[in-house]
């Protein structure tokens, strides 16, 4: 029990540290691009302090592929999804009217359901809404991949880095007009699971017998 809580405590240090670097995100990204008279070796601090930030998504996805892997209670699947609804996908719901009728002025005339419907499955509404999209992904895709992991726990890792670092590397060299992904998911690769199945799996993958 004792080395159970001390893991846990571990993991809320880190849900602490990348809630940090998330608000430091947020904060520097207006002030990245600006001329400023606070720089670092010759470079924008904001812009600095943005990058060194940028492990904080990463890190929450690892933890929630902890934290599922962590416990040993084997969950139907469905029992699985209806916890999963009521603390994640209504509450995102809920916050998805807010700001939608929030970025419309509270204006019932302006209500498009196309918008709306789009904005649901792209977390548009606002920036950081993305994050709950990508995470309904990976634990729509939890239960297969423990499955995976169970009896391929290797090949899991090797194979989920290979379609992490293609996705990751395709989204940078778009930046450069190299355009490799089609061209009607260019625009969304960033909240596309791929993007971030790495991390999941490699959390999934430290399970109790690997971290005690």
């Amino acid at each position: 029990m004792h080395i159970q809580s001390k893991r846990l405590e571990e993991l809320d240090h880190i849900r602490v540290f990348s809630m940090i670097a998330v608000i430091l995100l947020h904060t520097t990204s207006t002030y990245i691009f600006g001329d400023s008279r606070f720089t670092l070796l010759g470079m924008n601090a904001a812009f600095i302090i943005n990058q060194a930030a940028r492990f904080a998504v990463p890190a929450f996805i690892l933890i929630s592929g902890i934290s599922l892997s962590f416990s040993k209670n084997d969950i139907p699947f469905f029992e699985f999804l209806k916890k999963r609804t009521k603390k994640i996908i209504l509450p995102y719901l809920f916050w998805c009217v807010i700001y939608y009728l929030y970025n419309n002025n509270f204006s019932l005339q302006n209500i498009n359901a196309v918008d709306f419907f789009k904005g649901i499955l792209t977390g548009s509404f606002a920036v950081h809404l993305y994050f709950v999209v990508v995470m309904i992904q990976l634990y729509l895709l939890y239960f297969f991949l423990k499955r995976f992991i169970e009896k391929h726990r290797s090949n899991a890792l090797i194979l989920s880095f290979a379609i992490t670092f293609f996705f990751q590397e395709s989204i940078y060299l778009n930046c450069f007009g190299i355009r490799i992904l089609p061209e009607f998911l260019s625009p969304y690769s960033y909240l596309l699971f791929p993007t971030w199945l790495f991390y999941f799996v490699a959390g999934m993958c430290l399970s109790r017998e690997n971290l005690d």
